[in-house]
């Protein structure tokens, strides 16, 4: 089954989430009120799980269950999905099992370990995506002083937005200088893995939604609206951040 999931996983031919939190502002697994059951020789879970992505259109869900326990539960009967909307227009949802078929797929210590590393991963390629984000916020703002003319002149002549501007790039760049050396650092094996992730994190959360606001703040009004990248680039940011 571990070889099935992972082979459709990586072909796209599943769609498949992680569902592990029960508390609000819990980055690791605390208390664990999922619980499995056997009922007519097969394994059920009871419970719920909350802001889990992707919630609708999942095929199904890795679980994590009192043992611990991880759990292959599929989308279907036994599930009930609350969806709700984050602030950058994509979805999560609240996952109530309501005895709803699983299959074990592993137990005990091995399942916390795999747990932390793949959310710390995650945050890693997270920390990748704020600072493309907000490198992304950078260049347009850039090219949008060189271009928005006022009063007969680009509005980027003027000295106080082009030190602002200085700041914003050294900010950038120090983010990206963090990022490739948590990744080096990675790659050599250094540890904890989670101290290098929320390192990576924490600095390109805090560029990103700087430069965002900043980006918006020089577009003016534009900068609000859907219809106009900066606007989508500050929402996603603050989802990922």
């Amino acid at each position: 089954l571990r070889d099935e999931l992972l082979a459709d996983a990586m072909s796209g031919k599943r769609v498949i989430g992680v569902a592990w939190q029960e508390e609000s502002g819990a980055l690791n697994a605390g208390r664990i009120e999922t619980g499995v059951e056997v009922a007519g020789g097969d394994f059920v879970v009871v419970g719920q799980k909350n802001w889990v992505a992707p919630g609708a259109g999942a095929d199904g869900w890795l679980v994590l269950a009192s043992g611990p326990q991880l759990c292959w539960v599929e989308a279907g009967p036994g599930v009930d999905l609350d969806t709700l909307p984050r602030v950058d227009g994509s979805s999560m949802a609240n996952l109530r099992f309501k005895r709803a078929k699983a299959l074990i797929l592993a137990k005990g210590d091995a399942v916390l370990a795999a747990l932390e590393q793949a959310n710390d991963m995650a945050r890693l390629a997270q920390a990748a995506e704020l600072l493309g984000v907000a490198r992304q916020s950078y260049d347009m703002t850039l090219e949008y002083l060189k271009t928005r003319v006022q009063f007969g002149k680009p509005i980027g002549a003027n000295q106080a937005l082009q030190h602002r501007m200085v700041d914003a790039y050294i900010a950038l760049e120090i983010a990206a200088a963090c990022l490739r050396d948590v990744l080096e650092l990675h790659e050599r094996g250094a540890l904890p893995l989670a101290a290098l992730a929320s390192r990576a994190k924490a600095r390109c959360a805090d560029v990103a939604l700087q430069l965002t606001r900043l980006a918006i703040q020089f577009h003016g009004a534009i900068g609000f609206t859907d219809e106009f990248d900066i606007g989508l680039y500050w929402k996603h940011a603050v989802h990922l951040a």
